[in-house]
């Protein structure tokens, strides 16, 4: 694969080299002889499916990870030894993919904290608030006071939070890992206008997304790590999407169209008139082999609503219907749930699904432990035979199955997960995010898995805040605009503006 290099890339100051960069853990060589360059004033897409070696570049580049072998240089002089403090002092600031607020600070603390403006030793409030007023006003938070405790924001609000930090550092290269994860498309047009000042300024940046419409959008430059190497680097306007899809993947993808038609059996869930401070009076069947698709912006009301029904979050009034007529009002619980097979995978894997400090085997029997217990004593060979048998048939990447799953790649992780709700025989699955962060090979692998638990007879509700991958899995959708149902659409039966009309609220016409 011949590399065409940026025209932009030529006649731009070159601010950032990384030069023959290889960096390995125990059973995993995640870096090999990587190079990469950065223009002042440029956008550089880092892409490729999960495990290829970006997150660990970049931490790499932050002064979090050192490097076996290779040199940095950072307008021209070479960097060395730096931590990530002095990585931001230099000018180098990153956004991860999972959250780093201070979540019993305020807005104000998180967005300045190491950064706060001082009247001799004291903190200076005053200015601290009218700075962080111009901060939030940037990143869409204007309404939000400055000395709101960040604990009680959403997902997408802590998101911009991290955004703004990483624009008030007056830094020259800013890193972002999957900013737009949970963003809505307008705090995404927000965030683009945000990132062509910056570069118009002479600001620098490296945006590490899966979603290719996201690279063509705002990137001058495209680079695709494989495997831990660099196989290629195009400008944006020399290439196409399947060519960089093949060059991430290395392999043709099996693009369905959809999940294959099926026959649907009995009522597996039920829900009706569940209601809550914020919900109203939400009523649906889920059947067996189903795919009902919650569909909603940021705040509608899914996420709540799916951990109503499984029992996460308690709701005022209303009934849930479990698989063998289990009946909950305010009563459901995950314990309760699980036990009538019930099983969920959240949206957050890494705080509520997995427990990072402990082995891939440990995760994946978390949930079906009993299954691996005789005489109130563990059967290990039972237990690690299970586990095995599922990173086979995943596909999952680890050295081993006693590798720790905070070494695991996000796809690779999401895997684990779905290994652990597979081991329980869930008759009813719900999917909150089930592809968030992962890369467009392994969201292929998730389909499948989803496609053959349907085979199977397992019911699924699922939620996702990608449109096109709601279309694509469900079977029927609910549209759901502050907490309550504003529409409900078959698949066959309805357009991307039906959907689109529904999600914001819209009268019929």
């Amino acid at each position: 694969m011949s590399i065409i290099e940026s025209e932009t890339k030529d006649m731009q100051e070159i601010i950032l080299e990384m030069k023959n960069i290889s960096k390995a853990f125990p059973g995993v060589q995640a870096l090999n002889n990587v190079s990469l360059t950065l223009g002042k004033g440029e956008v550089l897409a880092l892409i490729g499916e999960n495990g290829a070696g970006k997150s660990t570049l970049m931490k790499i580049l932050s002064g979090a990870y050192r490097q076996d072998s290779g040199e940095i240089f950072f307008k021209g002089e070479p960097l060395k030894d730096y931590s990530p403090a002095q990585a931001i002092a230099k000018g180098i600031s990153i956004i991860y993919q999972e959250l780093n607020d201070l979540p019993e600070l305020t807005i104000a603390s998180n967005i300045f904290t190491g950064n706060l403006p001082r009247k001799g030793p004291f903190i200076d409030y005053k200015q601290l608030k009218l700075d962080s007023i111009e901060a939030q006003k940037l990143v869409g938070l204007g309404d939000l006071h400055p000395f709101e405790r960040v604990g009680e924001l959403k997902v997408a609000q802590k998101q911009l939070i991290e955004i703004a930090r990483s624009f008030v550092r007056d830094a020259d290269i800013i890193v972002m890992d999957e900013p737009t994860a949970t963003l809505t498309n307008t705090e995404i047009d927000v965030l683009y206008k945000i990132i062509r000042e910056f570069t118009a300024k002479g600001g620098s940046v490296i945006i590490i997304t899966h979603k290719l419409e996201e690279v063509f959008e705002i990137a001058n430059r495209a680079m695709v790590l494989r495997d831990g190497c660099n196989v290629g680097e195009w400008a944006i306007k020399d290439v196409t999407k399947d060519q960089l899809v093949q060059a991430m993947v290395g392999r043709e993808l099996n693009r369905d169209n959809a999940l294959a038609p099926r026959d649907f059996g009995q009522v597996a869930l039920k829900v009706e008139n569940l209601s809550t401070d914020f919900l109203k009076d939400i009523s649906f069947e889920l059947r067996e082999g189903e795919v009902l698709g919650l569909y909603g912006l940021v705040g509608s009301g899914c996420d709540v609503l799916t951990r109503c029904v499984y029992g996460a979050e308690k709701f005022d009034t209303g009934t849930v219907t479990l698989p063998g007529g289990c009946v909950g009002l305010s009563k459901v619980t995950p314990g309760k749930s699980l036990e009538a097979g019930v099983a969920f995978v959240p949206s957050e894997r890494k705080m509520e699904g997995l427990l990072l400090d402990q082995s891939v085997r440990i995760n994946t029997t978390l949930s079906s432990i009993k299954d691996f217990v005789k005489n109130f004593v563990i059967s290990f060979s039972k237990e690690r035979e299970n586990a095995q048998q599922w990173v086979e048939t995943l596909a999952t990447k680890t050295p081993t199955i006693e590798t720790e799953v905070n070494s695991l790649s996000g796809g690779n992780q999401q895997k684990v997960v779905f290994a652990k709700v597979m081991n329980t025989n869930p008759k009813v699955l719900i999917l909150n995010e089930p592809t968030r962060g992962i890369d467009v090979g392994a969201k292929a692998e998730i389909y499948h898995i989803i496609e053959d638990f349907c085979k199977k007879g397992v019911a699924i509700l699922l939620v996702s805040s990608e449109m096109p991958e709601t279309m694509l899995l469900s079977d029927r959708i609910i549209t759901l605009c502050d907490g309550a149902v504003t529409g409900e659409f078959v698949r066959g039966q309805y357009t991307q503006y039906d959907i689109l009309h529904a999600v914001i609220g819209g009268d019929e016409k």
